[in-house]
């Protein structure tokens, strides 16, 4: 009789890396079918027709998309040999996707409004690369006193002026600019001091600093993509920094992703909570694959969607 103790219990090889990413690649092109093409045609509008309820199912499995990739950039930010090297990646396909870009979602060449995704991530991995020079050097370097200047200030001034101007928007009352700031400012500043003097007080001041290191290396790169229009905007890079922050706990990571890109971006995002299961099964390991595939696939499948709404007659779309 065989010993029960000796059978191996199967046990699943889980996801690797490359099919997170092909996940995300799938999702993505949901998600832009559906805005791009079913979102135009005849019926859409109708929240009772089922070509609005086919839209409303590609959007919201679009969602699992942009934190899968920010999830995966951590992961290769942590697993790259050059941070260097894996930001001109970014940058030369972002540059390559921009006019593919624009075609598919705004029918013209250039369009200045809205940069895409390649250059969210670009500026995140820069933003990693910076939290790891940082940790690695700029702390022995660079006197504490600058850091707790540049936490305080940078940080403050860039909260207050990101709430300060939706003020109005968040409380429906006229509130003139510059109180809206300066209150959101001096608050900013309270919550901001208390947090790196507890870090100094419960951990260690090479902690606090290194706190206030990233802070306005993360509130520079968030004033950045908010200035320069960058797929998710701010809300994307706060979302790269805390999966960054929380990367030792893979739930946590993708939970913070999760409520950052819902309470900045749209509650849609919410959808993106979706990725749980799919994170509990990802085993570390980079797989088998193309390892441009998405580089390929995104400028590819904008172009595609742009040949086709142009041979529907589809009118431009509006913001995605």
């Amino acid at each position: 009789m065989q010993n029960i103790t000796s059978i191996k219990k199967y046990r699943s090889p889980g996801l690797t890396g490359q099919a997170i990413k092909t996940i995300a690649i799938i999702s993505m092109i949901i998600d832009h079918i559906g805005f791009a093409l079913i979102n135009h045609l005849p019926g859409a509008s109708d929240p009772a027709s089922v070509t609005s309820a086919v839209y409303m199912i590609c959007r919201f499995l679009g969602r699992l998309a942009f934190p899968l990739y920010c999830f995966m950039l951590v992961e290769g930010a942590a697993h790259t040999r050059s941070h260097l090297k894996y930001a001109i990646r970014l940058l030369i396909f972002g540059l390559i996707s921009e006019v593919p870009f624009d075609l598919a979602f705004y029918k013209m060449p250039i369009y200045a409004k809205h940069q895409n995704v390649f250059f969210s991530l670009f500026l995140g991995i820069l933003m990693l690369w910076a939290f790891d020079l940082i940790k690695n050097k700029g702390i022995e370097k660079i006197p504490g006193i600058v850091f707790k200047i540049l936490g305080l200030t940078i940080p403050t001034a860039y909260f207050g002026w990101r709430i300060g101007s939706n003020l109005n928007t968040i409380f429906g009352i006229d509130i003139p600019s510059v109180t809206a700031y300066a209150a959101t400012a001096a608050v900013a500043f309270i919550l901001i001091f208390v947090l790196i003097y507890n870090t100094a007080k419960k951990q260690s001041d090479t902690a606090a600093l290194l706190l206030c290191g990233n802070l306005t290396v993360m509130c520079i790169f968030a004033f950045i993509a908010d200035m320069a229009r960058t797929d998710y905007r701010s809300a994307g890079i706060l979302t790269i920094a805390a999966m960054y922050i929380y990367r030792r706990d893979r739930f946590i990571s993708m939970i913070s992703g999760c409520v950052i890109l819902s309470v900045l971006s749209n509650p849609t995002e919410l959808f993106a909570f979706c990725n749980l299961p799919i994170i509990s099964k990802y085993n570390g390991q980079r797989g088998r694959g193309p390892k441009y595939l998405f580089y390929i696939v995104y400028p590819a499948h904008l172009l595609i969607l742009y040949l086709i709404s142009k041979a529907l007659g589809i009118g431009v779309p509006g913001i995605l």
